[in-house]
């Protein structure tokens, strides 16, 4: 598909026939995979698991029930002999070599996955080549969050096993192009094989950007590379314009990754030559570093240190790291600039010269502050649908104080704009547990949903608790006044 072509389908909003995954994302950990993954059904009966939409990959790979290395028992594995529809391949058994990474003991077979069309309530069920796992080395795949990976690579061999094109061949889809919307802050997105999501970005703001042939040769032909024109830190470019600086857009990657020869001199940029540590403790201290301006083509996109640092356990460390076996010049990054744009990566109906990736600003998201919550407390807050007349139940659960599972009740702005206000109560009658002095309190709680700087949801509420006025408790202490801050779980 041109780019002619995809301006046309964003300008007449035309649905092209297409497979849809929904994507969800987990805490980030710091081996520099992706935390986003898709629920599959693979088999018949069908097996779930969590698989990863991955460009950074040639082939379509799962974690098997035959693997006995200790990184595959940190995953779900696909069993073959308990799918009726599994058929094995002729090709020899062998271990294959997953550049940086590591490498994979695999024997090849199919098996039919199950995929929901977009914009139909149709599902189809197609033959997946595949390389199913047999041995890992190293620990990089047992950190991995997928249990295996869906490849959507840039060049495709007699060899290689890559869902894109599979679909593609067999008519399933009308494009070969997979396109990606990733939200950061609802933890939630989508992918689309065979079309585009014009709801989810700014098609003014589409930018082609055509593929190079990657460093490396034909070891890391796959990837999708593009030239980075420029990497400016503080007003000063981070890599000299005499030596070609490849970028390359990875999505089953988290972090900036490369050969030492380029990953130093970004670390250095965006430390001030190591004045600031590469971790802090304290979210505040993210205001101490620069952001990063990278210009591809015709656009300069920024990355604040609120997106290229990343929340590992209690602190925030800078999603940067050196991958060995990188060739020099190549700068490899995933989810941290992804989750900023709407990123469509164009196999050009098996023409070279059409193939491209595309680049463009997304649409955010409209608040809502449906789904689960945690504060600082580890109380969890529950909120049910909320209705057109904006009012909403739930439930409230505390293990501080009186302990249990209460019943909510509340109210939130159906058409929220930049925050989203919202109000609730809380009566503190639990319905589980015995009965106990509390369950004569209650409380309000109101506030906003709202963005916070490093892209996440919070909900900010002011909380009254309201205790019963007894002979032991005046009126004057019988009310108190504190805040509480929510986050998505």
């Amino acid at each position: 598909m041109n780019m002619n072509r995809i301006l046309e389908l964003v300008e007449q909003n035309v649905a092209s026939k297409s497979v849809r995954f929904a994507m969800s994302s987990g805490a980030i950990s710091n081996n520099g995979g992706s935390t986003w993954v898709t629920n599959i059904d693979l088999g018949e009966p069908a097996q779930k698991l969590k698989m990863m939409l991955d460009t950074g990959t040639l082939n379509t790979w799962v974690t098997s029930s035959t693997c006995t290395t200790q990184a595959c028992f940190a995953h779900k594995s696909y069993s073959p002999s308990n799918s009726k529809t599994y058929e094995g391949s002729h090709r020899a058994p062998k271990v294959e070599c997953f550049g940086p990474w590591g490498e994979m003991g695999v024997i090849f077979g199919f098996d039919y996955g199950q995929f929901s069309m977009n914009n139909s309530d149709d599902t189809v069920k197609e033959s997946l080549s595949m390389m199913l796992a047999t041995s890992y080395t190293g620990s990089s795949f047992e950190n991995l969050v997928g249990d295996g990976g869906l490849a959507i690579p840039a060049i495709v061999d007699n060899e290689a096993t890559a869902i894109l094109n599979d679909l593609f061949n067999n008519g399933v889809i009308d494009y070969p192009i997979a396109s990606f919307y990733l939200d950061k802050a609802t933890k939630t997105g989508e992918c689309l094989l065979g079309g585009i999501n014009a709801d989810h970005f700014i098609p003014e703001t589409l930018n082609c950007l055509p593929l190079l042939a990657p460093y490396g040769g034909n070891e890391l032909a796959y990837l999708w590379a593009v030239k980075l024109d420029s990497l400016c830190v503080n007003s000063e470019s981070v890599y000299a314009e005499s030596c070609e600086t490849q970028l390359v857009l990875d999505t089953g990657a988290s972090f900036f990754k490369g050969a030492k020869q380029v990953i130093d001199p970004l670390i250095n940029a965006v430390t001030c030559n190591g004045k600031h540590p590469k971790k802090v403790d304290s979210f505040s201290e993210l205001k101490n570093y620069p952001p990063i301006f990278i210009t591809l083509g015709n656009d300069t996109y920024e990355l604040t240190p609120e997106q290229y640092f990343v929340k590992i356990g209690a602190s925030w460390e800078i999603a940067i790291q050196v991958l060995k076996g990188m060739p020099e010049n190549m700068l490899l990054v995933g989810q941290v600039f992804l989750e900023t744009v709407y990123s469509i990566f164009n196999f050009g109906n098996n023409n070279l010269n059409e193939r491209c990736l595309m680049l463009a600003k997304p649409k955010k998201a409209q608040l809502n502050v449906e789904g689960q919550w945690v504060n600082e407390f580890e109380s969890k807050l529950v909120i049910n649908s909320i209705r057109s007349n904006g009012t909403f139940e739930g439930t409230y659960s505390s293990t501080t104080g009186a302990s249990g599972i209460y019943p909510v009740m509340g109210v939130a702005d159906p058409n929220p704009l930049a925050t989203q206000a919202v109000s609730f109560s809380v009566t503190w009658h639990s319905e589980t547990g015995e009965p106990n002095p509390t369950w004569h309190d209650v409380s309000g709680f109101t506030g906003v949903l709202q963005i916070d700087k490093d892209g996440s949801e919070e909900l900010i509420v002011t909380f009254i608790l309201q205790k019963e006025i007894t002979s032991d408790t005046p009126s004057y202490e019988a009310a108190s006044i504190s805040s509480l801050r929510f986050t998505r779980l």
